[in-house]
């Protein structure tokens, strides 16, 4: 059986997987838990009495883990849980120890430490997201799945589809609370539900893990799920929350008679340690904050710890983290300085500090890490240089992966003591800290932070065996207080609602509360324009997956919704009249009849045999096959025939601007005068492609000259026209951008040049990489657009890699960046069999930069998709491993190619 890991992140999501999954490999479940049974008074939290393989143990007692906490043990011993005929939803803090029951890995390709503990049971991991490359043999030949959602999604379909659902033995959903979420929750929420539809009727049980934040009403998502429910607030490494008003600093309390979270005054913040200004000149100058916090993070620094500050925007981590630098600068230079530099009283509270401040960053470990910076395929920011250099940086979306790579790596060893970071490294990256540092109780829209971002934040600090604690510093104005402690420290998570049935109206919004559809709703929602664009998708999916063949099933499924489960519950808990459960049942009952005359108008569905069975068109199957919504599925098809008319005139510019999706739009800000000169400048074949798409000289010049529209005051079913004309150029300026990126044109020249972060274009890239995939599906299963197929396919690895195809090969085995693959191809290792072939001495010369040769030997070199730095002489050692392992695995393809799969016979 295969397990999959799906995510509610693309960005830096998180997986996991339960270490008793390896149990099935000793015995099956049924014997695992009776040996739970027998040990549980022979120390069972010791791992050496779970019958784990002594490789794997070995591996453990390296990390120094030789046990389970006792609440992950009570948490194993639910009813149910070890035997696999019970599901299980789970609750704990950040840094509660879930590596001891989940080993923690994201899908970004960097399942390296998984990788390691898998290869010890014999169990093969891939990840399957759309910006990389698939194994061949597909799911099929693994053991274990690493998944986007929609990836997930997707599969799911398939293998319900081919009947092979069965093969799964487990899903994992992190952050199941995000089923919540208005974007993609209702995926997540797909997903479970074909999982119970199979689970309701099937003798292959299929078990479901979710781990989600303690939300309100985690108990009805764990009821929906026919779930074990597990709560627990224990941290192994105490958290101390503390709000620092102005320079004074309180402490969170706990009453221990009503559990009540208290204030309590503490320390008030020595700032003239540092600053000379008087106390008026703080308050007129309202920096109390700034300089508290610059002072707590050099505070951090002379203990000897590490702090992370989560900050509002982009540009508050830059200048807060330059500000960080400049004062350590400050203080390090007043030990070689003449005494006339400085105030006589600044230069005396300088010098006490000085010597303990230097003493505590790691000079060496810095120029390690400047040096791999400067060696970075992209060109990095100089601002990041001069502040790495007094071991403080910053962390954001607009940074390259490779620069993000190379600092949280940074963080990671010591050389960077201070990282400055927007809220996205909360969420998606392990970077724990003994101090966690809060800007401002405020997001970059003025409003309160969410109450769960604000824990994420917190939750990173305390490192699990390396710090005996974690603090908390909230910062605010003296105004904001008391309103901050409320709202943040003392408030409780919202419950998560489903948006399955969220519903569009004619003027654009959207509505998903049951109370606001009572209201309003009249007899036909199509008469009224409502669309439900996520029930669309469900009832698509479940009838071209052959769940559903008529309406009654497809009631059924959607009866096993968490929608459905969750606003009965409402009803129930409420004690709410029959009239009111008859108006749901009403309501749901319409917003089907809604969905199927949606998919029928469209002709995504049919109707056969005088109404009796519903069946997927071919059409309809294109779109669920891969994996669009309904409304996308239109939007493709359409492109898609526009482009085999002019099949001809195809160049790689047309092909880019094919495959770069429409979710990029709404977010990329244009400088219309800058879209000018480009086009001005732009070869008269692109501007002929361009003019074949729409481009318009007329319109680019009227956006600049008059008041330029954004699709946030455009209503797309009332003005669809211009809707479609922003579309149309804003989709072809990613797609200039985009094509220069797949030349391997330097990305910090392509940022500046079309003004868009780098971060942001390698996220367009990988973005584009996953459409393009999608696209290509969606032609295979079409007829008459073979030729268009293939030439998409091309383009799809090419946004995988960013490359161009000569470096292709190469790039496949993950270890290389586009600059070190471009070197070996230079040196002649052109191909897998040649990588595998080339002797050593080759690499070293292709691999090693001649002005840091030394440095590079000692340390080695920094490798994106690890995470960290291996000798020249292990990756060459690697590379040969990945050649040797992709050119047996597509052997093995090419002699599979009639269709017939290898089938891996997994026991997890």
């Amino acid at each position: 059986m295969t397990s999959i890991s799906s995510v509610s992140q693309s960005s830096a999501p998180e997986y996991y997987i339960p270490p008793h999954s390896h149990l099935s490999s000793i015995a099956d479940c049924t014997q695992a838990y009776d040996r739970l049974i027998k040990i549980i008074n022979k120390e069972p939290l010791k791992l050496v009495n779970w019958g784990l393989p002594e490789k794997l143990l070995n591996y453990y007692h390296k990390k120094e883990i030789s046990q389970l906490f006792e609440w992950q043990l009570a948490c194993l011993d639910r009813p149910g849980v070890l035997t696999k005929n019970r599901n299980l939803v789970y609750s704990a803090p950040t840094s509660a120890g879930f590596i001891h029951s989940a080993i923690c890995f994201n899908c970004n390709g960097k399942v390296n430490s998984l990788k390691r503990v898998l290869d010890m049971v014999d169990k093969r991991i891939e990840t399957f997201a759309g910006s990389v490359e698939p194994p061949n043999g597909g799911v099929a030949t693994v053991d274990v799945a690493v998944c986007t959602i929609e990836k997930a999604n997707n599969i799911v379909n398939r293998m319900i589809q081919e009947c092979t659902i069965g093969d799964i033995g487990l899903i994992v959903i992190d952050e199941l609370h995000m089923i919540g979420d208005i974007d993609r929750g209702y995926l997540v929420e797909l997903i479970l539900s074909k999982i119970m539809y199979h689970n309701s009727y099937s003798s292959d049980y299929i078990q479901i893990i979710g781990m989600s934040a303690t939300i309100p009403n985690l108990k009805h998502i764990a009821r929906w799920l026919n779930a074990e429910l597990f709560i627990t607030d224990f941290r192994p490494v105490p958290l101390n929350q503390k709000v620092v008003q102005d320079e004074m600093v309180h402490e969170v309390k706990q009453r221990s008679d009503t559990h009540e979270l208290t204030l309590s005054t503490g320390e008030r913040i020595p700032l003239e340690k540092m600053w000379l200004h008087n106390r008026a000149s703080f308050k007129k100058e309202s920096n109390f904050i700034q300089s508290s916090l610059i002072y707590k993070a050099i505070e951090t620094i002379i203990d000897g710890y590490s702090c992370l500050i989560f900050c509002q925007t982009k540009k508050a981590c830059e200048l807060l983290a330059e500000s960080i630098a400049t004062k350590i600068y400050n203080i390090g230079r007043s030990t070689i300085s003449k005494t006339n530099d400085y105030v006589e009283l600044e230069l005396e509270a300088y010098l006490k500090i000085a010597p303990k401040l230097v003493s505590s960053i790691d000079e060496k470990k810095i120029i390690n890490l400047i040096e791999t910076l400067e060696d970075s395929t992209l060109g990095s920011e100089k601002l990041i240089h001069n502040c790495a250099r007094f071991a403080v940086s910053f962390h954001h979306a607009g940074l390259s992966n490779e620069e993000r790579a190379v600092i949280e790596s940074g963080f990671r060893s010591g050389a960077i003591r201070v990282l400055c970071s927007t809220t996205t490294l909360s969420a998606g990256v392990n970077l724990p800290a003994r101090r966690v540092m809060i800007q401002s109780p405020f997001n970059c829209f003025g409003q309160f932070w969410n109450v769960g971002t604000y824990r994420q934040m917190i939750g990173r600090a305390g490192r699990a065996g390396l710090d005996t604690l974690g603090e908390s510093f909230l910062f605010c104005k003296g105004e904001n207080f008391i309103m901050s402690f409320k709202n943040l420290i003392n408030a409780d998570l919202k419950p998560v609602c489903s948006h399955l049935l969220l519903y569009e109206n004619v003027d654009g919004s959207k509505l998903n509360d049951f109370s606001q559809k009572k209201s309003s709703q009249s007899s036909t929602d199509s008469q009224t324009g409502k669309i439900f664009v996520n029930l669309n998708r469900a009832v698509l999916e479940v009838i071209s997956n052959g769940i559903a063949d008529n309406r009654a099933e497809v009631d059924k499924y959607i009866s096993l919704t968490f929608y459905t489960h969750s606003s009965t519950s409402s009803i129930i808990s409420d004690d709410s009249s029959n009239s009111s459960k008859a108006s749901l049942n009403n309501f749901i009952e319409r917003a089907i009849d809604s969905s199927i005359e949606y998919l029928t108008e469209r002709q995504m569905i049919t109707y056969e045999e005088s109404g009796k069975y519903i069946k997927a068109t071919d059409f309809g199957k294109a779109v669920v096959a891969s994996g669009f919504a309904p409304e996308d599925g239109q939007f493709v098809e359409k492109e898609l025939k526009k482009a085999a008319r002019n099949i001809d005139k195809l160049n790689d510019l047309y092909l880019v601007n094919l495959v770069v999706p429409i979710i990029l739009l709404p977010e990329t800000k244009i400088d219309w005068q800058q879209f000018f000169d480009i086009w001005d400048k732009l070869s008269s074949k692109d501007k002929t492609v361009g003019e074949l798409l729409g481009i318009s000289e007329g319109f680019i010049i009227s956006q600049f000259t008059g008041m330029a529209l954004e699709f946030s005051n455009i209503n797309r079913q009332k003005n669809i026209a211009l809707f479609e004309k922003l579309v149309i150029h804003i989709r072809f300026y990613i797609s200039l951008a985009l094509l220069e990126v797949i030349q391997e044109k330097p990305l910090y020249k392509i940022a500046f040049k079309y003004s868009i972060a780098k971060g942001v274009l390698q996220s367009m890239q990988q973005h584009t990489a996953t459409f393009a995939g999608m696209v290509g599906t969606f032609c295979d299963r079409l007829c008459n657009m073979d030729k268009l197929q293939f030439m998409i396919e091309k383009f799809q690895s090419r946004f995988i890699f960013a490359c161009e195809p000569e470096i292709m090969p190469l790039m496949r085995t993950s270890l290389l960046t586009t600059k070190m693959a471009r070197n070996l191809y230079n040196h002649g290792i052109t191909s897998l069999i040649k990588i595998k072939l080339a002797p050593e001495a080759i690499f070293e010369k292709a691999l090693l930069n001649d002005n840091q040769q030394s440095s590079q030997l000692e340390n080695g070199i920094f490798i994106p998709s690890l995470d960290r730095n291996i000798s020249v002489k292990n990756l060459i050692k690697m590379l040969k491993e990945k050649a040797n392992y992709l050119i047996d695995n597509d052997k093995l393809n090419t002699e599979n190619s009639d269709g017939s799969q290898v089938k891996r016979k997994s026991q997890i």
